[in-house]
């Protein structure tokens, strides 16, 4: 069971790396490294690969509104711990995610390369956490799966992805 999740997961990096999303804008790759060991990326095989398909194409879409034609961004997510966690609740212990606020922000951890024209223009590995993510106003409607990490992700994108190479 663990290596048909491995092996749907590692697909899923080889279709997003090798078919970007073409906009307007730029492009985006997303690779998903060892998603096996993510913290935490989705209860059951399912919802994990359900939202590392999201969380790579909310990356294809930013890129493509946000980046120039000539651009290219690849990003490899490294890990993943989802806001909040699962918890099993009612008569038949259903697992629902709990997001209260408390101790479980979410976090991803990447790798990334901006390429313009060919030309790599800026690259590093960082830790995306927003520890008061909680009580800022998020733009996405409760109902948007991956609200938090998507908030998390657009901040990224533009404080230091932007704002950084357009220096």
């Amino acid at each position: 069971m663990r290596k048909a999740l491995i092996g749907t997961l590692l697909s899923l990096g080889l279709i997003t790396a090798t078919c970007p999303l073409q906009a307007a804008g730029g492009t985006a790759t997303v690779d998903f490294i060892a998603p096996e060991r993510y913290t935490d990326s989705g209860y059951g095989e399912r919802e994990s690969a359900e939202n590392l398909r999201a969380l790579a194409s909310h990356l294809q879409r930013l890129a493509g509104k946000s980046l120039a034609a000539n651009e290219v961004l690849h990003v490899d997510i490294i890990d993943i711990d989802l806001a909040g966690h699962v918890r099993r609740i009612g008569r038949h212990l259903e697992d629902v995610r709990v997001i209260d606020g408390r101790t479980d922000w979410p976090t991803i951890m990447l790798r990334y390369r901006l390429e313009r024209g060919g030309m790599t223009v800026l690259e590093g590995e960082e830790t995306l956490s927003d520890m008061s993510y909680f009580l800022k106003l998020n733009t996405y409607p409760p109902s948007e799966i991956l609200r938090h990490e998507k908030a998390l992700l657009d901040q990224w994108l533009d404080t230091r992805i932007l704002k950084r190479a357009s220096l």
